[in-house]
């Protein structure tokens, strides 16, 4: 990089941070994160093993729906099975057992 110098650099990197805090701020964020995708998970499973004389869900994070293949993927990804209740934390495991 010849010619730019490294607070021209910094200066740049700064911005850039500060452009996306400013995104995070005003809840525009494109992706997922992983903690609404465990709360969707849990949510679609308690409700295809618990709750099922219910309808399935529809989820949206940020006004954008989230489709069903991407939380399969998240699933797969994650080595989530169908079958049983998915408890992210240990201590929910603990709590689930004593029940």
């Amino acid at each position: 990089m010849q010619g730019v110098s490294p607070a021209c650099l910094h200066e740049h990197a700064h911005r850039l941070r500060q452009y996306r805090t400013r995104i995070t701020q005003w809840k525009k964020d494109k992706n997922i994160k992983t903690e609404e995708m465990k709360a969707i998970v849990r949510k679609q499973q308690q409700r295809k093993l618990i709750e099922v004389d219910k309808r399935e869900l529809e989820f949206k994070i940020r006004d954008h729906p989230v489709e069903q293949q991407k939380i399969d993927r998240w699933k797969k990804r994650n080595n989530v099975v169908d079958s049983l209740l998915y408890v992210p934390s240990p201590a929910a495991c603990k709590l689930e057992l004593r029940l």
